[in-house]
Protein backbone atom coordinates (compact mmCIF):
# COMPACT_ATOMS: atom_id res chain seq x y z
CA UNK A 1 0.00 0.00 0.00
CA UNK A 2 1.49 3.37 -1.06
CA UNK A 3 1.40 6.24 1.76
CA UNK A 4 -1.36 8.62 1.03
CA UNK A 5 -1.09 11.44 3.27
CA UNK A 6 -3.05 14.93 3.18
CA UNK A 7 -3.21 17.21 -0.24
CA UNK A 8 -1.85 19.58 1.74
CA UNK A 9 1.25 17.83 3.34
CA UNK A 10 2.11 14.83 0.88
CA UNK A 11 5.44 14.58 0.16
CA UNK A 12 7.04 13.91 -2.90
CA UNK A 13 7.51 10.40 -3.69
CA UNK A 14 10.79 9.17 -5.65
CA UNK A 15 10.77 8.18 -8.70
CA UNK A 16 10.83 4.46 -7.52
CA UNK A 17 8.24 4.60 -4.23
CA UNK A 18 7.05 2.01 -2.26
CA UNK A 19 4.09 0.04 -3.33
CA UNK A 20 2.83 -2.51 -0.22
CA UNK A 21 0.66 -5.39 -0.77
CA UNK A 22 0.24 -7.51 1.92
CA UNK A 23 -0.62 -10.82 -0.96
CA UNK A 24 2.81 -9.88 -2.66
CA UNK A 25 4.94 -9.09 0.62
CA UNK A 26 3.85 -13.10 1.29
CA UNK A 27 5.53 -14.24 -1.83
CA UNK A 28 8.07 -12.40 -1.27
CA UNK A 29 8.96 -13.90 1.74
CA UNK A 30 8.48 -17.38 0.43
CA UNK A 31 10.93 -16.64 -1.69
CA UNK A 32 13.08 -15.04 0.38
CA UNK A 33 12.87 -17.69 3.17
CA UNK A 34 13.14 -20.50 0.85
CA UNK A 35 16.53 -18.65 -0.96
CA UNK A 36 17.99 -18.11 2.78
CA UNK A 37 17.27 -22.17 4.05
CA UNK A 38 18.66 -23.09 0.28
CA UNK A 39 21.85 -21.25 1.28
CA UNK A 40 22.90 -21.08 4.36
CA UNK A 41 23.58 -23.77 7.44
CA UNK A 42 21.38 -21.51 9.85
CA UNK A 43 21.31 -18.04 11.29
CA UNK A 44 22.36 -16.70 14.22
CA UNK A 45 21.38 -13.58 15.94
CA UNK A 46 22.27 -12.36 19.11
CA UNK A 47 20.23 -8.72 20.91
CA UNK A 48 22.28 -6.50 22.98
CA UNK A 49 19.15 -4.78 24.66
CA UNK A 50 15.88 -7.17 23.89
CA UNK A 51 13.35 -6.78 21.12
CA UNK A 52 13.77 -3.51 20.04
CA UNK A 53 10.21 -3.05 18.85
CA UNK A 54 9.26 -2.73 22.63
CA UNK A 55 10.82 0.92 22.58
CA UNK A 56 7.33 1.88 20.10
CA UNK A 57 9.72 3.91 18.29
CA UNK A 58 9.81 4.52 14.70
CA UNK A 59 13.04 3.03 13.68
CA UNK A 60 15.95 3.91 11.45
CA UNK A 61 17.92 0.64 10.89
CA UNK A 62 21.63 1.51 9.67
CA UNK A 63 23.33 -2.12 8.63
CA UNK A 64 26.53 -3.40 6.49
CA UNK A 65 26.23 -4.40 3.39
CA UNK A 66 28.79 -6.91 2.38
CA UNK A 67 26.70 -9.48 0.60
CA UNK A 68 23.93 -9.27 -1.90
CA UNK A 69 21.76 -11.37 0.68
CA UNK A 70 21.51 -8.11 2.71
CA UNK A 71 18.01 -7.05 1.77
CA UNK A 72 16.57 -10.42 2.49
CA UNK A 73 18.33 -10.56 5.81
CA UNK A 74 16.69 -7.21 6.54
CA UNK A 75 13.21 -8.68 5.77
CA UNK A 76 13.87 -11.81 7.88
CA UNK A 77 14.58 -9.46 11.05
CA UNK A 78 11.79 -7.81 10.23
CA UNK A 79 8.70 -10.41 9.96
CA UNK A 80 10.72 -11.92 13.10
CA UNK A 81 9.48 -8.77 15.42
CA UNK A 82 6.77 -8.49 13.54
CA UNK A 83 7.04 -4.57 12.52
CA UNK A 84 5.82 -2.38 9.71
CA UNK A 85 9.32 -2.30 7.32
CA UNK A 86 10.12 -0.60 4.64
CA UNK A 87 13.71 -0.71 2.84
CA UNK A 88 16.29 1.97 0.77
CA UNK A 89 17.70 0.23 -2.12
CA UNK A 90 19.50 0.66 -4.90
CA UNK A 91 17.40 2.49 -7.64
CA UNK A 92 18.69 0.20 -10.52
CA UNK A 93 17.94 -3.15 -8.92
CA UNK A 94 14.61 -2.09 -7.87
CA UNK A 95 13.75 -0.88 -11.77
CA UNK A 96 15.02 -4.38 -12.45
CA UNK A 97 13.12 -6.22 -9.80
CA UNK A 98 10.04 -3.94 -9.29
CA UNK A 99 8.34 -6.82 -7.85
CA UNK A 100 9.63 -5.97 -4.42
CA UNK A 101 8.23 -2.72 -4.03
CA UNK A 102 5.21 -4.73 -2.35
CA UNK A 103 7.08 -5.43 0.47
CA UNK A 104 8.10 -1.98 1.31
CA UNK A 105 11.20 -1.35 -1.07
CA UNK A 106 11.87 2.26 -2.86
CA UNK A 107 14.53 3.47 -4.99
CA UNK A 108 16.19 6.70 -5.29
CA UNK A 109 18.77 7.67 -8.02
CA UNK A 110 21.95 8.55 -6.87
CA UNK A 111 23.05 10.54 -9.07
CA UNK A 112 19.70 12.41 -9.28
CA UNK A 113 19.92 15.29 -6.85
CA UNK A 114 16.37 16.29 -6.79
CA UNK A 115 15.51 12.27 -6.74
CA UNK A 116 17.78 12.41 -3.68
CA UNK A 117 16.06 15.11 -1.79
CA UNK A 118 12.50 13.57 -2.88
CA UNK A 119 13.80 10.18 -1.45
CA UNK A 120 14.75 12.06 2.27
CA UNK A 121 11.46 13.71 2.18
CA UNK A 122 10.05 10.20 1.29
CA UNK A 123 11.74 8.06 3.66
CA UNK A 124 11.02 10.71 6.55
CA UNK A 125 7.80 10.38 6.26
CA UNK A 126 7.69 6.86 6.09
CA UNK A 127 9.03 7.39 9.67
CA UNK A 128 6.70 9.85 10.72
CA UNK A 129 3.91 7.72 10.05
CA UNK A 130 1.19 7.37 13.09
CA UNK A 131 2.09 3.64 13.56
CA UNK A 132 5.31 3.05 14.72
CA UNK A 133 7.42 1.41 11.37
CA UNK A 134 10.77 0.76 10.63
CA UNK A 135 13.42 1.82 7.58
CA UNK A 136 16.14 -0.15 6.49
CA UNK A 137 19.08 1.95 5.04
CA UNK A 138 22.80 0.17 4.24
CA UNK A 139 24.84 3.65 4.27
CA UNK A 140 27.47 2.19 2.71
CA UNK A 141 25.61 2.16 -0.37
CA UNK A 142 27.22 -0.61 -1.58
CA UNK A 143 28.53 -3.66 -1.32
CA UNK A 144 31.96 -3.83 1.41
CA UNK A 145 34.17 -6.60 3.13
CA UNK A 146 33.06 -6.46 6.50
CA UNK A 147 36.43 -5.68 7.88
CA UNK A 148 36.73 -2.66 5.69
CA UNK A 149 38.27 0.08 7.61
CA UNK A 150 37.43 3.24 7.58
CA UNK A 151 33.89 2.31 7.71
CA UNK A 152 32.21 4.13 4.33
CA UNK A 153 29.29 6.11 6.16
CA UNK A 154 27.24 8.31 3.35
CA UNK A 155 25.25 10.91 4.99
CA UNK A 156 21.61 10.46 3.59
CA UNK A 157 20.79 8.86 7.39
CA UNK A 158 21.31 11.99 8.58
CA UNK A 159 19.31 14.03 6.78
CA UNK A 160 16.31 11.27 7.03
CA UNK A 161 16.87 11.34 11.08
CA UNK A 162 17.00 15.66 11.23
CA UNK A 163 13.65 15.50 8.91
CA UNK A 164 12.10 13.12 10.58
CA UNK A 165 12.17 14.81 14.06
CA UNK A 166 10.80 18.17 13.08
CA UNK A 167 8.06 19.53 14.72
CA UNK A 168 9.16 17.56 17.97
CA UNK A 169 9.12 14.31 17.03
CA UNK A 170 11.59 11.16 18.10
CA UNK A 171 12.79 9.08 16.21
CA UNK A 172 15.36 6.03 17.01
CA UNK A 173 18.32 4.75 15.16
CA UNK A 174 19.13 0.87 15.18
CA UNK A 175 22.53 -0.10 14.12
CA UNK A 176 22.35 -3.93 12.49
CA UNK A 177 25.87 -6.19 11.71
CA UNK A 178 25.96 -9.13 10.30
CA UNK A 179 28.58 -11.34 8.65
CA UNK A 180 28.42 -14.39 6.20
CA UNK A 181 30.66 -16.93 7.61
CA UNK A 182 32.41 -20.89 6.82
CA UNK A 183 32.58 -22.40 10.35
CA UNK A 184 33.21 -26.36 9.66
CA UNK A 185 30.82 -26.85 7.26
CA UNK A 186 29.98 -27.37 3.69
CA UNK A 187 27.34 -24.13 3.65
CA UNK A 188 27.77 -20.65 5.20
CA UNK A 189 25.94 -19.43 7.96
CA UNK A 190 24.80 -15.84 8.84
CA UNK A 191 25.43 -14.35 12.07
CA UNK A 192 23.82 -11.16 13.32
CA UNK A 193 24.09 -8.46 15.87
CA UNK A 194 20.89 -5.77 17.42
CA UNK A 195 22.75 -3.26 18.65
CA UNK A 196 21.37 -0.69 21.11
CA UNK A 197 18.49 2.23 19.97
CA UNK A 198 20.18 5.35 19.53
CA UNK A 199 17.04 8.32 20.28
CA UNK A 200 17.15 11.39 18.31
CA UNK A 201 15.05 14.75 19.44
CA UNK A 202 14.81 17.54 16.81
CA UNK A 203 17.26 19.45 18.92
CA UNK A 204 19.93 16.60 18.67
CA UNK A 205 19.75 16.03 15.21
CA UNK A 206 19.97 19.65 13.95
CA UNK A 207 23.57 18.95 13.58
CA UNK A 208 23.85 17.10 10.77
CA UNK A 209 27.96 16.39 10.93
CA UNK A 210 27.54 15.45 14.86
CA UNK A 211 24.61 12.84 14.09
CA UNK A 212 26.30 11.13 11.09
CA UNK A 213 29.78 10.63 13.20
CA UNK A 214 27.52 9.23 16.04
CA UNK A 215 25.90 6.76 13.64
CA UNK A 216 28.72 5.70 11.81
CA UNK A 217 31.17 5.20 14.67
CA UNK A 218 27.43 3.25 16.38
CA UNK A 219 28.08 0.61 12.69
CA UNK A 220 31.23 0.32 13.53
CA UNK A 221 31.63 -0.61 16.81
CA UNK A 222 28.62 -2.93 16.17
CA UNK A 223 30.48 -4.44 12.96
CA UNK A 224 33.62 -5.00 15.47
CA UNK A 225 31.80 -6.46 17.66
CA UNK A 226 30.08 -9.56 15.52
CA UNK A 227 33.61 -9.70 13.94
CA UNK A 228 35.71 -10.12 17.03
CA UNK A 229 33.00 -13.02 18.35
CA UNK A 230 33.55 -14.52 15.00
CA UNK A 231 37.28 -14.59 15.31
CA UNK A 232 37.05 -15.86 19.08
CA UNK A 233 34.25 -18.38 17.76
CA UNK A 234 32.45 -16.87 20.66
CA UNK A 235 28.79 -17.60 19.54
CA UNK A 236 27.09 -19.10 22.73
CA UNK A 237 25.06 -16.24 23.12
CA UNK A 238 23.36 -15.99 19.43
CA UNK A 239 20.37 -18.29 19.19
CA UNK A 240 19.54 -19.84 15.74
CA UNK A 241 16.65 -18.25 14.48
CA UNK A 242 16.56 -20.06 11.14
CA UNK A 243 17.64 -23.81 9.80
CA UNK A 244 19.07 -24.21 6.45
CA UNK A 245 20.00 -27.40 4.33
CA UNK A 246 22.48 -29.84 5.78
CA UNK A 247 25.70 -30.18 4.00
CA UNK A 248 27.23 -33.36 3.39
CA UNK A 249 29.59 -33.77 6.64
CA UNK A 250 26.00 -33.78 8.92
CA UNK A 251 24.87 -36.45 5.94
CA UNK A 252 28.23 -37.99 7.42
CA UNK A 253 27.74 -37.82 10.57
CA UNK A 254 24.39 -39.07 10.66
CA UNK A 255 25.55 -42.38 8.50
CA UNK A 256 27.98 -43.14 10.84
CA UNK A 257 25.85 -42.72 13.89
CA UNK A 258 23.48 -45.10 12.45
CA UNK A 259 26.26 -47.47 11.80
CA UNK A 260 27.62 -46.85 15.34
CA UNK A 261 31.22 -45.38 14.34
CA UNK A 262 31.02 -42.35 16.38
CA UNK A 263 28.94 -41.23 19.13
CA UNK A 264 25.94 -39.01 19.43
CA UNK A 265 26.57 -35.54 19.78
Amino acid sequence: MTIRPSRQSQPVAPRYPARKSPWGELLIWALVRTSLRRMFVRVRLRETSGNPRLAGLPLLLIANHPSWWDGYLALLLSRRYGMRRYLLMDAAQLKRYGFFAWAGCFGIERTDARDVARGITYAAALLRQAEPAWLWLFPQAEITPPRARPLSFHGGAAHIVRRATEGGRTVGVLPIAWELVFRGEQHPEIVMLVGDIIPFDEERARDLPSVRACLSDALTAIMDTVGSDIARDDLAAYRTILRGRVGINDRFDRLLRRDRLVADP
